[in-house]
């Protein structure tokens, strides 16, 4: 099974663990996108909470990822994506 969230994250899920991936393109040697998309791994979990508290962690870092924001700018920046990330979970966990 596989728990697909935001901004290319997905929890794939079997017996044993809740696996946290991210769907990206890499780029070439250049510094350009490649066509092909890639899928990384990103953390193996015991249970899905920590699998989405993993993948909070990560989202916030690829929005926080622009070092000239001030503090406002930050905090109103991981609100936005963690309500963001809340709804698209909620959506999986409603049958959307």
């Amino acid at each position: 099974m596989q728990i697909n969230l935001i901004n290319g994250y997905f929890v794939e899920v079997d017996p044993l663990n809740y696996t946290l991936k991210q769907k990206y393109r890499p780029k070439d040697k250049d510094g350009n996108l490649k066509e092909k998309e890639a899928v990384r791994t990103l953390g193996y979990y015991g249970k899905l909470e920590d699998a989405l508290n993993g993948f909070l962690r990560h989202n916030q870092i690829d929005i926080l990822s622009d070092l000239g924001m001030g503090m406002h700018e930050i905090v109103k920046n991981i609100e936005e994506s963690n309500k963001a990330a809340v709804r698209a979970i909620m959506d999986v966990l409603n049958g959307g």
